[in-house]
């Protein structure tokens, strides 16, 4: 059972029709629901597929090895409660939120440089190691609402953790837990960037990150640890 101001992204919180048929590996097969996309089938790129996690169109999304996509927020989000397939529950290999399989790396890149369908040419930012990270679209989107309606906080749903960004004060922390903040920003989307929602922009970075002894905090959903990348 999830905390106060956490979701619970176990397979027994799914709809019965979100659920797996399968119990162990391969999930490939009649464990397929229509909500995920699977790499043999029609192109990815081509229509957005539903998150099994969030119930919402994928953002970022990201394919597991036993080919059911999600959110790559959602995840991550998942992997700290466990690390297997909401679905088909079949094991996720400790490396693939360093290294995911992006169904679009294109997307990312169109989302980082704003050419994504956004309606404005600021974005939202939340400070990491040695540089920004950009929030994901839909995140941004609620941020960038509350700011242009004057609100002095805005709550996130963020990789099943729920967190309140303090737009006066420009930091972002757990809503159950205010001592581990963040800062934040709202900059032109054309700044030097780490990458997207923990998702780097260079690939050849994340050898450095797999090094690291932690992850990165914050707005990714990693906030169980202080080290970061």
């Amino acid at each position: 059972m999830a905390s106060c101001g956490e979701v619970d992204h176990s397979v027994s919180s799914l709809p019965s029709s979100k659920k797996g048929s399968g119990g162990g590996g391969g999930g490939s097969g009649s464990g397929t629901e229509s909500s995920c996309s699977d790499s043999n089938g029609s192109s990815p790129a081509l229509s957005v597929p539903e998150c099994a996690i969030c119930l919402q169109s994928c953002v970022h999304p990201v394919q597991l090895p036993c080919h059911h996509v999600f959110c790559f927020l959602c995840v991550k989000g998942a992997s700290w409660q466990s690390k297997r397939c909401a679905l088909c529950r079949q094991e996720v290999p400790d490396d693939f939120l360093e290294r995911p399989t992006l169904l679009s790396p294109e997307e990312l890149k169109a989302s980082a440089g704003g050419r994504s369908g956004a309606t404005s040419d600021h974005a939202w930012y939340y400070e990491g190691r040695n540089g920004w990270w950009q929030y994901d679209e839909r995140t941004s989107r609620e941020l960038e609402d509350a700011f242009s309606k004057g609100k002095k906080t805005a709550e996130m749903l963020i990789a099943g953790f729920l967190y309140v960004a303090d737009l006066e004060n420009m930091v972002q922390y757990r809503r159950n837990e205010h001592g581990r903040r963040r800062k934040m920003k709202r900059d032109v989307i054309d700044i030097p960037k780490k990458g997207v929602a923990g998702l780097r922009l260079d690939a050849d970075a994340v050898a450095g990150a797999l090094s690291s002894a932690g992850r990165e905090n914050s707005a990714d959903g990693a906030d169980t640890t202080t080290a970061g990348a």
